[in-house]
């Protein structure tokens, strides 16, 4: 509080050195990024006259030589380019589970670390990976993909999925930075038969893992798990992300 006011009786003293005529003078500023009639607001606090050009991007500022100089660092704090957002990309990975071990499919290696997370979680014998999505979208904002899987298991045609995200942000600056994910959903429509043996006779049964999570940037976490009708197996989401600087 004590710093605070001892600029305020700063500002107050060399305004009234300015009412008074001490040492008037005016100098110009120019700006590169801000807004001048934004600057020139903020600058008011100073109880100077000031002229904005927004045309020619310039502050014309009447006071004392103290009192301009303590603008001319109140301007190059202002006058900053504006930060740029980030760039953020996750990786989605949909993985079946199954309760026995039939398919003989590599898992791949990245995803190890996961997969043993996984057989401590589960009760699943065989995990194999059926599709990868990359969703791309700036800090802020959210971003969808949609397509469709291979045949799960014995199914008569192929799952369609969607996938969506509502936003995503740097939650943090640090060396291992976290990427907070809002409304991450991913709808499935898996075909189910209805009598064994019969491939035309089926109907689209729905899926869905919907969630919010917390990540570091480059782990890789199972984020939620879905059953499936017509199979004792389920669909489970893995996912990483990272910052593109």
């Amino acid at each position: 509080m004590r710093r605070i006011g001892t600029a305020v009786l700063l500002a107050l003293f060399l305004a009234l050195s300015v009412a008074s005529g001490q040492n008037v003078t005016t100098r110009v500023f120019p700006l590169k990024y801000a807004d001048v009639n934004q600057a020139s607001q903020v600058l008011a606090a100073f109880g100077v006259p000031i002229t904005a050009d927004r045309n020619l991007k310039v502050l014309a500022v009447r006071g004392t030589p103290d009192l301009l100089d303590a603008i001319g660092e109140a301007i190059k704090r202002l006058d900053v380019p504006p930060s740029i957002p980030h760039n953020i990309e996750m990786t989605v990975y949909m993985m079946m589970a199954a309760m026995k071990d039939t398919s003989g499919i590599d898992v791949p290696k990245e995803l190890d670390p996961v997969i043993k997370q996984m057989r401590l979680l589960f009760p699943y014998k065989e995990y194999r990976l059926v599709e990868t999505a990359l969703i791309r979208v700036r800090d802020g904002n959210g971003g969808s993909v949609s397509g469709m899987m291979p045949k799960l298991s014995d199914s008569p045609a192929s799952t369609t999925y969607s996938l969506r995200v509502g936003s995503a942000g740097v939650g943090s600056e640090t060396k291992d930075r976290a990427i907070r994910i809002n409304n991450l959903r991913l709808d499935l429509k898996v075909p189910v038969r209805r009598r064994a043996g019969d491939n035309n006779d089926y109907f689209m049964s729905d899926a869905a893992i919907s969630t919010d999570v917390d990540i570091r940037e480059g782990q890789k976490v199972v984020v939620g798990k879905a059953g499936l009708d017509g199979s004792e197996g389920a669909l489970i989401l893995v996912l990483t992300a990272k910052v593109l600087d």
